[in-house]
């Protein structure tokens, strides 16, 4: 390769390190012209074309590169990776087996062929290929934590909690490893631990609500409630206009039996969340508008569109928003004994005399039996219901539950 052919290569690289994909392919195609028979320049041009998500021309640019240098083994293995991308998995499993063929010391090779078989359900084999990730590379913190997702899927909880330490103590700053790790243990029944991890990947993500959710329906020490209570307040003081610091703070507080600042931090957050969404509203009424009662409620079951629904409706501009879109105090008995005006603080002031109205949507109202409850305190509220066909929303809420990481078995062990 001539130096000029060189230099532009290096010009195409700095051009994508700062993001200028395209004046850097246009580099490489005058790389190209100068020196047609360029590997490097057809496998740098393929990992541009993957950043911009052009799959099927990066995959054609990684094969030019393997026709012009058939023993280029990290060209094998970005092959491979697009065409895991693509799910092409027998291609993308017979591309990075020929990269540990040519080179069968480079731990993330071995990585990408332990979530190609992981993906294929070969379990076993995903197991031996990222064991010999972490053989080769002891600080591959990915490959252990696939480790233990592995484990943890098929029960062998002791394994699973092992090397989940081990990708911890590798980076103890990854929230979801953090949330996995409480996982295991609340499967293996050691609640206290499970509490420290999920307590752990809320100080790293606060607003990861699936570790939320689970330690909010957890027996928690009243030492924990207060670390994770002034975790809050301290986020607050970061920043101090984000209304969902205080939703938090006010689950917290509501956890802790202090309802009384419960309430005043879900009202901070009301005010916040309107000022978000309607600040003229804000500086018109706020200053003289008083709690209001909901004037109506959403409750068809999860997966029917309530939420699509709720949004709806809050784009009229005399309908302002809940705080949380689901306050499910009526059918929680935690939240429920804390009365009328712990509920109402989730909504937003309105002034008397004025046509603003505001309401919620809680899924679970349909499905319990909290109707005279609802009636006592709201009689004249109105009540919007959606229904689904039942199957395609049973599958749906199966989803819903995979994806927030509570539901680990098959859709039919699930169902069964």
């Amino acid at each position: 390769m001539n130096q000029t052919t060189k230099d532009i290569l290096e010009q195409g690289k700095k051009l994508r390190q700062e993001g200028k994909l395209d004046e850097a392919i246009a580099f490489l195609n005058h790389a190209l012209k100068l020196d047609p028979t360029s590997h490097l320049a057809y496998h740098q041009l393929g990992g541009i074309l993957v950043q911009k998500g052009e799959l099927e021309q990066a995959a054609s640019s990684y094969h030019r590169a393997i026709d012009l240098n058939p023993n280029f083994s990290f060209a094998h293995y970005c092959l491979g990776k697009v065409l895991f991308k693509q799910n092409k998995l027998d291609k993308a499993l017979a591309s990075t087996s020929k990269a540990i063929e040519l080179d069968s010391n480079v731990a993330s090779f071995h990585h990408q062929l332990g979530e190609i078989f992981a993906k294929k359900g070969k379990l076993d084999k995903a197991i031996a290929s990222f064991q010999k990730a972490t053989e080769i590379d002891p600080e591959s913190l990915s490959s252990f934590q696939q480790l233990g997702d592995i484990f943890f899927k098929q029960g062998k909880l002791n394994k699973a909690i092992s090397f989940y330490h081990q990708a911890v103590e590798l980076n103890p700053n990854i929230a979801l490893i953090h949330y996995n790790l409480a996982e295991a243990y609340k499967s293996k029944g050691e609640k206290n631990e499970a509490v420290k991890h999920y307590t752990k990947a809320l100080q790293i993500e606060p607003f990861n609500n699936s570790a939320f959710i689970q330690l909010m329906f957890m027996q928690v020490r009243p030492e924990q409630l207060e670390e994770l209570a002034f975790s809050y307040r301290q986020l607050s003081k970061k920043d101090p206009n984000n209304p969902w610091v205080n939703v938090k703070l006010g689950d917290v507080l509501t956890r802790q039996n202090k309802i009384d600042e419960a309430i005043t931090s879900y009202q901070a957050a009301t005010r916040k969340l309107t000022k978000i969404f309607r600040p003229d509203y804000v500086a018109k009424y706020w200053e003289k508008a008083k709690p209001a009662e909901p004037t109506f409620i959403i409750i068809g079951p999860m997966k029917t569109a309530t939420s699509a629904l709720y949004e709806y409706i809050n784009q009229h501009p005399q309908v302002l928003p809940c705080i949380e879109k689901e306050v499910h105090f009526f059918s929680n008995e935690n939240k429920y004994p804390h009365g009328k005006d712990w509920y109402i603080a989730h909504f937003p002031l309105i002034p008397e005399g004025e046509h603003f109205i505001t309401g919620e949507a809680s899924p679970g109202y349909i499905v319990n039996n909290i109707q005279q409850r609802v009636f006592d305190m709201f009689p004249s509220i109105k009540l919007i219901a959606l229904i689904r066909n039942p199957v395609d929303r049973a599958f749906s809420h199966y989803q819903h539950n995979v994806k927030h990481g509570f539901e680990r078995r098959s859709f039919e062990d699930a169902i069964n």
